[in-house]
């Protein structure tokens, strides 16, 4: 569902860029964020609440279905941040700029090593849930900071 949200996010971008028409990209990014927003709040409702019950599929062990439900409760909210940087990164390498969605990769890495090293000592084990949510959400607000600064940088007939 994701990879296809991407490549929706991508395809109007290519051909609105190569076509000179960048209404396409605009709309089809705004398309595709809402499709995948909207795919993950869902995602995120299925897990914060069924979360114990899809785990029982897996193990009948308590401890373990306890601490999976535990960490899917705390990573789950970050599903809309992921679905954001997929639609952004797809737009943006379908636009040309593949630098911007490597940069974005990058930070996630650079966020999640330095959370993983630093949460822990103040929460414990789910520090390392709260990592993973700080390496996307950071992910996230470059996508975001460079789609928007690109959007308000192109001439006003240009944009949607």
């Amino acid at each position: 569902s994701q990879p296809r949200c991407v490549a929706e996010g991508a395809m109007p971008s290519h051909d609105g860029v190569g076509a000179g028409k960048l209404d396409r990209v605009h709309k089809g990014t705004k398309q595709g964020l809402l499709m995948a927003a909207g795919l993950s709040a869902a995602i995120t409702v299925i897990l914060l609440f069924l979360n114990k019950f899809l785990f029982g599929f897996f193990t009948d062990t308590p401890q373990l279905i306890h601490l999976a439900g535990r960490m899917m409760r705390i990573m789950a909210v970050g599903y809309v941040a992921v679905s954001i940087t997929q639609v952004l990164g797809g737009v943006m390498r379908g636009c040309g700029d593949t630098v911007t969605p490597m940069a974005s990769g990058l930070v996630e890495l650079i966020m999640r090593v330095s959370a993983v090293l630093v949460l822990p000592l103040f929460l414990g084990q789910t520090g390392l849930y709260f990592a993973e949510l700080c390496a996307w959400a950071g992910a996230a607000v470059l996508l975001m900071a460079v789609y928007y600064i690109r959007i308000r940088s192109l001439p006003k007939t240009d944009r949607a």
